[in-house]
């Protein structure tokens, strides 16, 4: 156990983070369920998606209400 953390803190913080969420998505049925709750919110609602990424402004547009 001592070397896995060993080796987790020679990566930088997004791969540990990375990890961490693999493992976890594989081994703990709960949060491999909200993880699909997640997905499948970013595909009903890709302004969360756009938002979330930096690639669109907090208040969307009257567009995106219709849409």
């Amino acid at each position: 156990m001592l070397e896995l953390w060993t080796e987790l803190l020679k990566m930088g913080f997004n791969e540990i983070e990375n990890e961490v969420v693999s493992r976890l998505r594989t081994n703990e049925p709960v949060y491999r369920e909200l993880w699909e709750q997640r997905l499948h919110l970013l595909q009903q609602h890709p302004l969360i998606q756009s938002v979330s990424e930096g690639n669109r402004i907090l208040f969307p547009s009257r567009l995106d209400f219709d849409a």
